[in-house]
């Protein structure tokens, strides 16, 4: 619970007396100016600390306006439950968590955006968590986003970004699912969502790009095992009702639940081998949760009206086995964004020893905010194939979230 103390302390740090707005924009606000005037003392005025108190408040008070100024901050509260059928009881999930997001700027400009959300994460009943997870039932500190880009140079065509940001690979990179019931593939896919690390990325006219070199660990940072990850997007204007995108990744990532799958899909061992005692032919690989993994991606999303297509398709190899993953959605919000429904096909395909073999399942679900603060949601999955013909499973999943 240290680090629950320190994000704590950086709360307080961050708003001293400070009173911040809560909107989903960031608005510019008039900064005061500084005073240019210049002050003479005399030998008499040296002798009075007090004269010195004026200026003192006031370099706190300008320290103050320069964190509040196109500052905006909000706790952020939610509780899941999660029933799959095959285990047959009820998973929860429970998150406080701090969203402070700052631009940066001066007579020239915004040159520099910070982003703060550390997050008090409790699991209970979680057959299927994170692996920075001890167990079951545990509580951890979690990061979203914790970066800041620097974006003074080129005029927000070259940025620099450092800390701990999404992987810039496929749809989950352009539409933020933190904290939502409603999410892509990119856990089951690249065994990632967020890392630390440092990028590049900028926006031009006709493109948008962003390449990445993390640690290869999540949440985490540590190097046993030697994790990296490198990842690059580039693809058209966010914006547009038509948007296209290209991705590429490749690290040694820590993904414990992909070792093991990995490892399920190796040949036996000849008799050969068993008799000279040789019974695990990983050669080694997959160490310490481990995985060296490529990927190429391509995602697309099209809009109509309210209407939503989007896909997601990538190929490529967890060490010399082949890959195939990928996710079709359709989408729709009602005019004022209260509502909000989907429906997903998600597969996930692997070569094995003895052949190809994937996962399938279906999604739907919906959202519907009662106001700028509770919103509530609700999803439903179903396997229709699994891996290695184990049970087939069914997930009903609710949350409720307040942010203020």
């Amino acid at each position: 619970m240290g680090r629950t103390s320190v994000t704590i302390l950086l709360a307080g740090l961050l708003f001293p007396r400070a009173s911040l707005g809560q909107g989903n924009g960031t608005t510019p606000t008039d900064k005061p100016e500084a005073s240019g005037a210049e002050t003479t003392l005399s030998l008499d005025d040296l002798g009075s600390p007090q004269e010195f108190s004026p200026t003192s408040d006031e370099a706190k008070l300008e320290l103050t306006r320069s964190w509040t100024d196109n500052a905006r901050a909000s706790l952020d509260l939610s509780s899941r439950a999660t029933l799959p059928t095959r285990l047959g009881k009820v998973g929860t999930a429970h998150v406080i968590g701090f969203d402070f997001h700052k631009v940066f700027s001066d007579s020239s400009g915004d040159w520099g955006t910070l982003r703060l959300q550390p997050y008090l994460t409790r699991l209970d009943n979680q057959g299927s968590r994170p692996p920075f997870f001890e167990d079951d039932d545990d509580w951890e500190l979690t990061f979203r986003f914790f970066d800041f880009n620097f974006t003074r140079v080129g005029r927000g065509r070259l940025n620099f970004r450092v800390g701990h940001f999404e992987i810039p690979f496929g749809l989950e990179y352009l539409i933020d699912t933190n904290g939502t019931v409603h999410q892509f593939i990119p856990g089951p896919n690249i065994g990632l969502k967020a890392d630390w690390g440092v990028s590049i990325n900028g926006v031009l006219p006709h493109f948008e790009y962003e390449v990445s070199l993390t640690r290869g660990t999540g949440n985490e940072i540590f190097h046993r095992g030697g994790p990296f990850a490198i990842a690059g997007r580039i693809g058209t204007p966010h914006h547009r009702n038509f948007v296209l995108g290209l991705s590429a990744f490749h690290g040694r990532v820590w993904s414990p639940g992909s070792v093991g799958k990995w490892r399920s899909g190796l040949r036996p061992p000849t008799r050969a081998e068993a008799a000279a005692g040789l019974t695990d032919v990983a050669g080694g690989r997959g160490r310490d949760g481990i995985i060296r993994r490529t990927r190429f991606g391509v995602d697309v999303q099209w809009y109509r009206g309210k209407v939503g297509l989007l896909a997601e398709a990538s190929y490529g190899r967890d060490y010399n086995q082949d890959v195939f993953n990928g996710l079709a959605e359709v989408n729709w919000n009602n005019a004022d964004d209260r509502w909000f429904a989907y429906a997903q096909a998600r597969t996930f395909t692997q070569r094995f020893a003895g052949g190809w073999a994937s996962a399938t399942q279906s999604v739907v679900g919906m959202r519907y905010r009662s106001n700028t603060h509770w919103s509530f949601s609700a999803q439903y999955v179903q396997d229709i194939d699994t891996l290695f013909d184990s049970a087939h499973d069914a997930i009903l999943t609710f949350q409720t979230r307040y942010r203020f």
